[in-house]
């Protein structure tokens, strides 16, 4: 097994990783956000979100545990793109 400072920093690597990631995931809500406002769309499509839970979460080891990041994922989404949409009501 590695010593702990090294699995620290593996981890530290990935998290790196995971907010560029986030990053570019909050770009692409914001562009949905965009879209829903300008068509009149709802924020919240509980069919969608089904749809890519059942996608993504599959059957591994982990899935209690991924559901509960997917949920705190798209709840910030969700959130993030009802901001979006209320600056866009505000600036035309």
């Amino acid at each position: 097994m590695e010593d702990l400072k090294t699995v620290r920093e593996e981890i530290f690597k990935i998290d790196e990783e995971l907010i560029d990631l986030f990053r570019r995931r909050f770009g692409l809500v914001q562009s949905v956000a965009e879209y829903k406002y300008h068509h009149g769309l709802p924020i919240f499509d509980s069919a969608r979100e089904t749809e890519l839970k059942q996608r993504l979460l599959g059957s591994c080891k982990e899935e209690e545990y991924l559901k509960q990041l997917y949920d705190v994922i798209l709840d910030t989404s969700k959130k993030f793109q009802e901001e979006i949409i209320q600056e866009e009501k505000h600036h035309g």
